[in-house]
């Protein structure tokens, strides 16, 4: 799921340029705003959260996997109008909802569907929504076969010449 989230940050951060940064999501909210214990986030920030619903073992280490993808938008509410939090959050939705994956990232997922959408409690003067989104991602991160080559060396490499016979 590395790749995919990797994915999913790089088009957030590409497409929504008023985020600033996007995380795993592990309640950082709670630790960094209400107990001042956490690293500092840069706001408007973005949480993803994954959660597997249904994974099916497929031969050779492939995995495809049902999983509900929650994303986060923290929002410093103190420094943007209400009406601002909503447009920032259609920005993230748009984006999200139109994300496909593409023959260069090499992954394969379908299209982002939405189940829930909320808008969380005030966490110290930050506006936590979240959509949440259901997907079926195909895992292959493991699949390799004891014939495939996985590099090869000019020390390794064999070269087998053309044969041409004389008649």
């Amino acid at each position: 799921m590395k790749e995919l989230f990797e994915y999913i940050s790089d088009r957030i951060l590409t497409n929504v340029p008023e985020i600033k940064s996007v995380h795993l999501w592990n309640d950082q909210i709670v630790t960094t705003n209400v107990d001042r214990k956490g690293k500092a986030i840069r706001y408007p920030s973005c949480f993803i959260e994954f959660e597997v619903v249904d994974v099916n073992n497929l031969a050779l280490g492939i995995k495809d996997y049902i999983l509900n993808v929650r994303v986060r938008l923290a929002i410093e509410q103190y420094k943007y109008e209400t009406l601002d939090t909503f447009t920032k959050w259609e920005n993230l939705d748009a984006t999200l909802q139109t994300m496909a994956p593409t023959a260069i990232s090499g992954l394969t997922f379908t299209t982002f569907q939405e189940q829930l959408s909320e808008f969380d409690e005030d966490h110290d003067n930050v506006q936590v929504p979240f959509i949440e989104y259901r997907t079926r991602f195909r895992s292959d991160h493991s699949y390799t076969r004891k014939t495939d080559i996985t590099s090869v060396t000019p020390k390794t490499a064999v070269v087998i010449p053309d044969v041409v016979e004389e008649i």
